[in-house]
């Protein structure tokens, strides 16, 4: 009777194995399909194709880029990783560009370099990613790589206020003890202009 029981338990695994490896494979199947009919749209110049397709492949580039940097079912490859986050932040992925400057500015992954790390945190507040703008807003302030610019620190702190919903107001009366009313007038009008613009040229 254990014998038997044995043999029926086996074989509902091996069922629900084979079950499992078939709906798997068919998932696949339909993941393979609708890339293909995703390509075959953008090619034939669907913008929108276009736009989901470059998505996926920008966000597929900073997950290679994470498990390389973490060893994440892959051998642990800083350089690898390193490349990916690049790969991505050149084609103007702003989270890229934020991670690259963290990356850069501390140091603790790879070896630190002060002149790219604030490059890429610009980038990235350029395109209007707000823990971008908000880091480097800390960083003019505190004048921990090179003079403190408090006109530019009030101007991306004011900027990534207008891009959220986040409560700035203690910051800012910080940050303004610290200015005069001529620096104050010069960050009011750079912000004003940012927005102006539509955020471009900030």
């Amino acid at each position: 009777m254990k014998a038997m029981t044995t043999a029926i338990a086996f074989l509902i695994s091996s069922i629900f194995t084979a079950a499992l490896a078939t709906e798997n494979s068919r998932e696949s199947l339909n993941v393979d399909l609708q890339m293909q009919a995703l390509e075959a749209q953008a090619l034939s110049g669907n913008e929108k194709a276009q736009m989901k397709l470059a998505r996926m492949y920008l966000h597929g580039q900073v997950k290679m880029a994470q498990m390389y940097l973490q060893g994440e079912g892959v051998e642990k490859d800083v350089e690898k990783g390193l490349a990916w986050y690049h790969l991505a932040a050149e084609q103007d992925l702003a989270f890229a560009q934020h991670k690259l400057a963290r990356l850069y500015l501390d140091g603790d992954i790879v070896e630190q370099d002060v002149e790219q790390g604030l490059a890429w945190l610009e980038r990235a507040a350029d395109h209007g990613f707000i823990e971008a703008q908000l880091d480097l807003s800390l960083l003019l302030e505190s004048g921990q790589y090179g003079p403190p610019d408090y006109v530019s620190a009030y101007k991306w702190l004011n900027i990534a206020a207008s891009l959220s919903e986040i409560d700035i107001e203690s910051r800012q009366d910080q940050l303004e003890t610290k200015m005069s009313f001529v620096e104050k007038a010069q960050a009011n009008y750079l912000y004003r202009s940012c927005v102006l613009n539509n955020y471009t040229d900030c």
